[in-house]
């Protein structure tokens, strides 16, 4: 019986001696024979095309007037003649001035926006009653119908987020810009934007003409900051859309030449120092745009280019103010970089919005996990979150595999670099084990818009044919 114990115990020695030495020489070999390259990167000079940025064109439609089948022939026919997928839709509602919307405005309405979503455009959206400076001849003379103009249209907008980035405005002033209304003083304003707010989805951005007014709205002096950002609060939606941009030193009625008194007066313009760190903070988490105007030393390039990255503008109208835009065109950037001998139109239309760089790629033996450095080098942050993903190919069978990752691209801010790491085990990932032969896999990082349902590009020099960056390679 002593016997059969000790041939026991020796076989259950031997086995666990076995076992601790494959653990060693497995521990050994994965730690010697892993290797990864990472591929050198570099930032591109090349003008991208990503959602919910870059210069856009107004598109306005007059609702009460034609069929749902003609809005859809409408719209269809400027998405099919389109040279960017992001527009400023502008929906006169000048004809039900006296009167609710109708089944067949809200159809037309509809129309139009299942035309822009098939075609993967992302829209501004400004819902007004004039077009020609007389905002009080054709805006209800009743704050209520406006409210049930909003009502109303509260159904077609929620049918239509992926589409829909932000809604300008409150429907009221000349050409929807607030101002010329008799909805002009702070009461109405907080009224109508609570009320457009209350109907829709928190996915939707708004925003207000200028900085006094947002602050009228959400009663205080403090922009919206990182802990309450994306809350689907009405100050964590709340941004800003201003057509008197780098116009003169109050951007047309935009600022003032008083310095703010911070008391409980939020209706104060502050000077444009002032309102310009304000825009800093503020728009760090909700989108700011609109038009450059009148020619004159405040938008030559270099100036203009200072104040947009101050102001984070995403978004710009192409079409206005000429004399502005043929000016950037003709202009030269001539800063201390790759975008050296640019026309300042060009180096603005490559930055407004984010422009996102992968800098470089580490992998980490000990941890199995791979860490990319991405740098956001446009004006803005993009406010939407997108789906960032590795992409991980053997090259001996061509077989792939994606890893998602919980990392909000809307930390990704101006000029700062943010760091994503992909937790990476080849054996878990493909079920196989490698110690078989050695194998290669190349690493490649994705973005993805799914409001959109459109890839989003990386300013890398070097791009897969997927749109993808490649990383590096990894060898077991």
């Amino acid at each position: 019986m002593q016997i059969k114990t000790s041939k026991l115990f020796k076989i259950t020695l031997i086995i666990i001696l076995m076992a601790a030495t494959l653990c060693v020489s497995s521990y050994w070999y994965f730690h010697s024979f892993i290797s990864y390259t990472p591929f050198s990167q570099k930032e591109s000079r090349e003008i991208l095309s990503n959602p919910y940025c870059g210069f856009y064109h107004i598109n306005g439609y007059t609702p009460g007037e034609h069929s749902a089948e003609y809005a859809a022939f409408w719209a269809d026919d400027i998405v099919t003649h389109a040279d960017m997928p992001f527009v400023l839709l502008e929906i006169n509602l000048k004809n039900f001035k006296n009167r609710d919307l109708d089944d067949n405005s809200l159809s037309e309405i509809s129309a139009i926006f299942d035309t822009y979503k098939k075609a993967h455009f992302s829209l501004i959206v400004r819902f007004l009653y004039d077009w020609d400076g007389n905002a009080p001849l054709t805006e209800p003379r009743s704050i209520k119908r406006i409210m049930s103009h909003m009502s109303s249209l509260s159904s077609v907008i929620s049918k239509n987020t992926d589409t829909i980035y932000l809604i300008q405005g409150i429907f009221t002033g000349d050409c929807g810009e607030m101002h010329n209304t008799r909805f002009g003083d702070s009461s109405h304003i907080t009224r109508l934007m609570n009320h457009l707010y209350s109907l829709t989805p928190p996915e939707i951005f708004l925003s207000v003409r200028t900085p006094a007014q947002l602050r009228t709205i959400i009663k205080s002096f403090d922009p919206v900051n990182e802990s309450e950002s994306y809350k689907g609060s009405l100050s964590s939606r709340l941004g800003l859309f201003n057509d008197g941009m780098l116009g003169n030193s109050f951007d047309c009625g935009t600022y003032d030449d008083s310095p703010l008194l911070h008391n409980n007066d939020y209706t104060q313009k502050g000077t444009r120092k002032e309102e310009l760190e304000y825009q800093n903070k503020l728009c760090l988490y909700v989108p700011n745009g609109g038009e450059a105007v009148l020619d004159n030393p405040l938008n030559d390039i270099e100036n203009a280019i200072p104040a947009l990255k101050t102001m984070h503008v995403s978004y710009l109208n192409e079409d206005h103010d000429t004399n502005v835009i043929a000016k950037w065109k003709s202009s030269v950037y001539e800063g201390n970089d790759i975008f050296h001998g640019f026309s300042g139109y060009n180096y603005i239309k490559a930055h407004l919005g984010y422009r996102y760089v992968l800098k470089n790629s580490t992998f980490d033996k000990d941890t199995h996990t791979l860490k990319c450095v991405i740098s956001n080098t446009g004006f803005a942050p993009c406010y939407r979150p997108l789906k960032l993903k590795l992409v991980i190919r053997d090259m001996t069978t061509l077989e792939t595999a994606d890893i998602s990752t919980d990392f909000d691209t809307r930390s990704l801010l101006p000029d700062k670099d943010g760091i994503v790491s992909f937790p990476l085990d080849i054996r878990k990932i493909f079920n196989t084990n490698t110690m078989s032969g050695k194998t290669e896999y190349t690493l490649s990082l994705s973005l993805y818009d799914e409001a959109t349902r459109q890839p989003v590009y990386f300013a890398n020099t070097v791009k897969n044919p997927d749109c993808s960056i490649p990383c590096g390679r990894l060898a077991y």
